[in-house]
């Protein structure tokens, strides 16, 4: 054993105990300190992956957070004769039913011509 010498106890009958400190091998204090810097911050990061996934916005019709994002496109539109990135939402009230869309900041109610948007069976990527 290296380091401190192992402690001995005496009893009240002349044997001898002998108790062994608790000292960890390096490499294992080094494992141990390498896997709390690698795994916590993994944790951290898929707690809160989880807790953002399952938060949901206020509802801009009703108020109640219960707004689901149900699509999201990105797109390339011509503006001024050049290529531009642009992005819009689809988002349906769990609370009110409300179908809405969400784009250049502003929310507008979903046109009958994009409710596709809203029904898994019938959309298609």
């Amino acid at each position: 054993m290296r380091g401190k010498e192992p402690r001995r106890l005496s009893c009240e009958s002349s044997t001898l105990i002998t108790i062994a400190s608790p000292m960890l091998d390096p490499w294992l204090k080094l494992t141990l300190l390498a896997s709390l810097v690698i795994f916590l911050p993994v944790l951290s990061y898929l707690a809160l992956g989880a807790y953002l996934s399952s938060r949901r916005e206020n509802c801009p019709v009703c108020g109640e957070s219960r707004l689901k994002k149900v699509d999201w496109i990105r797109a390339t539109v011509l503006v001024d004769g050049k290529r531009a990135p642009d992005s819009w939402a689809f988002y349906e009230c769990e609370s009110c039913a409300a179908r809405l869309k969400f784009h250049h900041g502003n929310w507008s109610e979903a046109s009958e011509s994009e409710f596709r948007y809203f029904d898994r069976r019938t959309h298609r990527s």
